[in-house]
């Protein structure tokens, strides 16, 4: 893993880049696929995963505004 030398400042955030997932999870109550947000940056020591989201096209929506927000390649 990675040491970022300096913190992560507001202004930071969109040029962090890295790489945006849609990945395909189950519901541990009924056992319906939901699907989550990942966000992994370029150094891996910047990681983000989303609540249960539904809707694939909604995770899709949220992943293409993630990741135009912060830099980053939406990896299907």
């Amino acid at each position: 893993m990675t040491v970022r030398r300096a913190p992560i400042f507001d202004g930071d955030i969109r040029r962090i880049g890295g790489s945006v997932f849609v990945v395909p999870c189950r519901d541990h109550e009924g056992g319906r696929q939901h699907f989550r947000v990942r966000h992994i940056s370029r150094g891996g020591d910047c990681v983000f995963l989303s609540p249960l989201i539904v809707d694939e096209n909604c995770a899709s929506a949220a992943a293409d505004t993630l990741a135009a927000f912060v830099g980053a390649q939406v990896r299907k």
